[in-house]
């Protein structure tokens, strides 16, 4: 019984997983074009980097990809990019100093 869970468990992870790289390939244009157009559309970025968290704990792309959009919106908005941050790390456990500083110093 426990190998049947265990197969079921590993299909789950896979068809997660590929939605998962099917919303980064997705997303990953439209984070381009809000960078490249110089967006200030707060709430357009808003609702990319929530959509990019979901995945986040999936993919070391969407990670990347929710980097280099903070990156990009630190200088017009950095206390939503801390915020940001911090729903990152509250999600995922990673070393919030350590990524707010790289975060930081790439801006």
């Amino acid at each position: 019984m426990s190998k049947i869970i265990s197969n079921e468990l590993a299909g789950m992870i896979e068809r997660i997983q590929m939605m998962t790289n099917q919303e980064v390939k997705r997303l990953t244009p439209e984070v381009e074009k809000l960078i490249n157009s110089r967006s200030q559309d707060n709430h357009h970025i808003e609702t990319i980097l929530d959509q990019l968290l979901d995945c986040a704990g999936m993919s070391s792309d969407a990670i990347e990809l929710f980097k280099h959009l903070c990156r990009y919106c630190y200088m017009q908005n950095p206390a939503a990019v801390v915020d940001y941050i911090r729903i990152y790390h509250d999600l995922y456990g990673e070393n919030s100093e350590q990524d707010n500083s790289k975060t930081n110093d790439d801006a």
